[in-house]
């Protein structure tokens, strides 16, 4: 890779560029893709769930924090989550999401 710099209104040297040529076995240009910095920022603000995985449906869910469990949980067909509880670990999907965790019944949203 060939990197191309500037000095910036610091005075420190940033990245303007780089490119990447790709030979073949002969040593001839197959291809090259070039790319140029456009924008340069060293503290870029995120929304807050950026980085937060977002779990698809029919999920079940471990939260570690530090090694230690935190929360377990199952992704309802509707979103919606429903705390495992211990007890019910053997029992089928289909079967625990029919319910709360209270043991009240579940009503399956409607269309």
């Amino acid at each position: 890779m060939e990197w191309e710099y500037r000095k910036d209104d610091t005075g420190q040297w940033v990245p303007t560029g780089w490119q990447y040529p790709s030979l073949n076995g002969k040593g001839a240009l197959r291809y090259s893709v070039k790319a140029e910095v456009k924008i340069l920022d060293f503290a870029p603000r995120f929304a807050a769930d950026a980085f937060a995985p977002k779990s698809p449906v029919l999920s079940h869910v471990v939260v570690f924090k530090d090694g230690e469990k935190q929360d377990e949980y199952l992704i309802r067909p509707d979103g919606s989550k429903r705390a495992l509880l211990a007890a019910e670990r053997r029992k089928s999907y289909q079967e625990v999401i029919k319910t709360n965790a209270d043991g009240t019944p579940y009503p399956p949203a409607k269309k």
